[in-house]
């Protein structure tokens, strides 16, 4: 019996020693947020199903397998990672940030689009590549402007669109770092509340923005938030179209039946031509006097047959076969014979 319970609880032990197992990443794009989410936001995700349709997925900062690349965060399917530190999660996604910095440089540089959001209700910053998010102070901004209102996040693909937004505020701290593209800038705060700068094949988007439930006009944030998702995850390259094959080739000619010895009256011969890019125009002559003319309509193989009637040989002496061939590429071929008739 003793031993029974000192096996029992040497297996509980076991089971409640084991580690959680960190959850794989199936989607191509990736929503990093606290468990409860950040405020009472209901859009975040829909906002990733409006950019991704059904491919993407919300992961947790504690919970992601990110130390893998097989099947992790970092896999090389993974386009897009949003990492949410607003509210009081701040602390959570800056420590997931410095712990997974190199990865994530490493996942920019390789075309990866990677957005930092952190509206902080915390004094603290998120620092990922030299830049900073977040605030020290009480730096609330309630009004802000587009910089520059051509940026593709502000025309679409989803719309209704703004390039002037307000709030309760709209943001909590700012974005600070070099050679950053501001996109949007405190109107009386003079914050950077949203930048971006390339980084090796990919983008990142950096802001301090508040949910989309605290901004006006709602509709226009919403379409913002789409946006940004859609713009950092752009269609890839199309590769570039294969450099179309020269055909140099001319068209290949064989007459048959062209007679050996003098005649005394009329005759057949035949034509072959070959080309296998497509045989455009078959010309035979008769001297300087045109016999046949035959559109090949691009077939690799056409035979002409020509009749050379007693009409055509009025007097005795050499007369001289030409036939002119053309391709679709515009390669000619030419060949002569001579036959002789009888005096």
């Amino acid at each position: 019996m003793l031993g029974a319970l000192c096996l029992a609880a040497l297996v509980l032990l076991s089971l409640v020693a084991r580690p959680a197992q960190a959850a794989p990443v199936v989607a191509d794009t990736v929503l990093l947020e606290n468990p409860d989410g950040v405020w009472d936001d209901e859009f975040n995700p829909k906002a990733m199903e409006a950019a991704f349709g059904a491919n993407w997925e919300t992961q947790k900062f504690a919970d992601v397998q990110a130390d893998d690349a097989t099947g992790g965060l970092f896999a090389p399917h993974v386009r897009l990672i949003w990492i949410e530190g607003s509210d009081e999660s701040t602390s959570e996604a800056k420590a997931f940030v410095t712990d997974h910095e190199a990865a994530l440089k490493a996942f920019v540089a390789r075309g990866g689009g990677l957005f930092i959001n952190s509206a902080t209700n915390q004094e603290l910053t998120i620092d990922y590549d030299g830049r900073s998010v977040g605030r020290s102070s009480d730096a609330f901004t309630d009004e802000a402007v587009a910089t520059d209102p051509s940026h593709p996040i502000f025309k679409g693909p989803a719309t209704p669109n703004a390039t002037t937004f307000t709030g309760g505020s709209f943001a909590h701290g700012g974005v600070t770092g070099p050679d950053l593209r501001t996109l949007l800038q405190g109107v009386e705060s003079s914050e950077i509340v949203l930048a971006e700068y390339a980084s090796g094949s990919g983008k990142v988007i950096i802001g301090s923005m508040t949910a989309v439930e605290y901004q006006v006009p709602e509709d226009a944030a919403k379409s913002l938030r789409v946006n940004i998702l859609s713009y950092l995850v752009a269609p890839p390259p199309s590769p570039p179209s294969p450099t179309p094959t020269v055909d140099a080739t001319k068209p290949i000619l064989k007459l048959t039946g062209l007679p050996k010895k003098c005649v005394d009256g009329g005759f057949r011969f035949r034509v072959k031509v070959s080309d296998p890019g497509g045989v455009g125009l078959v010309r035979v002559k008769l001297g300087g006097k045109l016999l046949r003319k035959v559109d090949a309509k691009g077939k690799t193989t056409r035979i002409v047959k020509v009749q050379i009637s007693d009409k055509k040989l009025e007097r005795p002496g050499k007369y001289r076969v030409k036939v002119i061939a053309r391709d679709l590429a515009g390669n000619v071929s030419r060949k002569g014979s001579a036959f002789k008739v009888c005096g």
